[in-house]
């Protein structure tokens, strides 16, 4: 291991402090399109874990753990040879799942496995796994971090649950793909968070208190809902969204969405298109799309700003003929991205193209945002960029490597950025950077 310290000149965030870095909707890095499952970013290079230990990089059919301290120790966690889908959940109490599809290794009959082990993040010590009998389809975690719900099957979709012991539990066998969320609960309502699941047949609910997870679920509802978009592809979008404070819950059935109101407890329908994502402060936000017989909108590439209260809808309509992604900020801003570039808007007044950005992209995953700073930094080639989305100044910054991919750790204000051979721990205070070479 080589560990060396490289200055590097920032003088775009000199003296900077403030909070640390953090996209807190995900510890995985961000949630892109259509804000979506926290673990969206499957297969990514490196993922940091909440409490700073390591950055967790994947290569070479293994997984690594780069010690975030001074020491700059790398450390085996778990050999990867033969897996796929692989993704990496992180749970309280210094603990890590590891998900992935196991084809060759399985212990049942079957063509694939989900393969479920346990890592313990300070130490780097994994426990035995355990496999659930069907291919991995769509992950996803609790706002309260302590369950991570997997789906995925062959006929229908099967529904497991795992907790920080790292038990697989059946709950349900008939979501769709995508079909699984979270919410939070509101105060003095009887829970802490919820399981939602959109299946072929309803809509179901159940509610967890005190880290357990009821049996069964309290709210049902029926439904025909499809599991194929028009075109007849599986829709894999997220089909279940929140708000953050937990009163909203969005649920895509046959493309709109029903909202529930946790104050009233009513489902009610809307003739919008989902799936979609909300805001911070609770705005709808998603793709403008037509009927059955035109799946996107491309003459008006537009989105949508719909408040959950009255169901009234304001259409902002970028620049552009192409569909594109996007990405919530933490203070209500929009950044979109397709080929033509990245275009920025202020959601509280629709206000914005602040920046348009032609040469870069969203769309390969190598961004952050730098929470309690309004800045995205993205990686392309041998460069970082800050983008300040509110004003929409873009600074370029020069490196002597070509970025893999990056993420941003939640207490030290760093990135850490994968290279082909090292680990680099950037500081975005002091703009100094450590290196720790990989196996």
């Amino acid at each position: 291991m080589i560990r060396r310290s490289l200055v590097f000149f920032l003088p775009l965030i000199a003296g900077a402090c403030g909070d640390s870095g953090f996209d807190s909707s995900s510890p995985f890095g961000p949630s892109q399109g259509g804000g979506g499952s926290p673990l969206v970013r499957t297969n990514a290079p490196v993922l940091v874990d909440p409490a700073s230990h390591h950055a967790w990089v994947r290569r070479d059919g293994s997984l690594y753990a780069v010690s975030a301290t001074s020491a700059g120790d790398v450390a085996l966690a778990y050999p990867l040879d033969g897996l796929s889908d692989i993704r990496l959940a992180f749970l309280p109490g210094d603990l890590a799942l590891l998900v992935a599809d196991d084809p060759l290794g399985c212990p049942f009959a079957t063509t694939a496995c989900t393969r479920v082990a346990q890592l313990h993040t300070d130490t780097v010590a994994s426990d035995a796994p355990e496999w659930e009998g069907s291919t991995l389809e769509f992950a996803t975690q609790s706002p309260l971090g302590g369950f991570v719900a997997l789906s995925g099957g062959f006929a229908t979709s099967g529904v497991y649950v795992v907790g920080e012991g790292g038990d697989l539990r059946p709950m349900q066998w008939e979501a769709l793909p995508g079909g699984v969320g979270w919410s939070r609960c509101l105060p003095d309502t009887g829970c802490d968070e919820r399981l939602w699941m959109v299946g072929k047949h309803g809509i179901r609910s159940w509610p967890a208190v005190g880290g357990t997870l009821a049996d069964e679920p309290d709210i049902a509802v029926d439904a025909d809902c499809k599991d194929r978009g028009p075109y007849g592809y599986l829709e894999m979008d997220p089909l279940v969204a929140a708000s953050p404070d937990g009163r909203w819950v969005a649920l895509t059935c046959d493309r709109t969405f029903s909202l529930f109101d946790a104050v009233t407890g009513m489902l009610t329908d809307t003739p919008f298109h989902g799936p979609i994502s909300f805001t911070p402060t609770g705005t709808i936000v998603g793709h403008d799309r037509e009927d059955d017989e035109s799946y996107w909108s491309y003459e008006d590439a537009c989105l949508q700003f719909i408040n959950p209260v009255n169901l009234v809808d304001n259409l902002a309509c970028l620049p552009t003929s192409e569909s594109f992604g996007y990405y919530v900020t933490e203070d209500d801003y929009v950044v979109a991205s397709n080929d033509d570039g990245i275009f920025v808007m202020a959601i509280e007044g629709l206000s914005g193209y602040g920046a348009h950005v032609s040469a870069l992209t969203l769309q390969d995953g190598k961004f952050v945002e730098r929470r309690g700073h309004h800045e995205i930094w993205f990686a392309q080639g041998q460069s970082l960029f800050r983008l300040d989305y509110h004003s929409g100044v873009l600074a370029p910054m020069a490196l002597p490597f070509l970025v893999d991919d990056m993420n941003i750790f939640p207490s030290q204000d760093q990135l850490a950025i994968v290279t082909s051979s090292s680990v680099f721990f950037l500081s975005l205070v002091t703009g100094s950077a450590q290196q720790v070479a990989l196996p």
